[in-house]
């Protein structure tokens, strides 16, 4: 019963790390994007601007 609660916990543990990652590689990817949008058009009058 041990084995299998560990092999659950790690099975969790890997969700974890992988739903935090991929949050984290969202947001950076979404930043850019925003940047990138800024930066390329008129930056002062923009409302993403910041």
């Amino acid at each position: 019963m041990d084995e299998a609660h560990t092999g659950l916990g790690l099975i969790f543990l890997l969700l974890a790390f992988v739903v935090c990652g991929g949050i984290v590689i969202w947001l950076i990817i979404s930043e850019g994007i925003r940047h990138t949008r800024t930066t390329g058009g008129d930056s002062t009058g923009s409302p993403y601007s910041h």
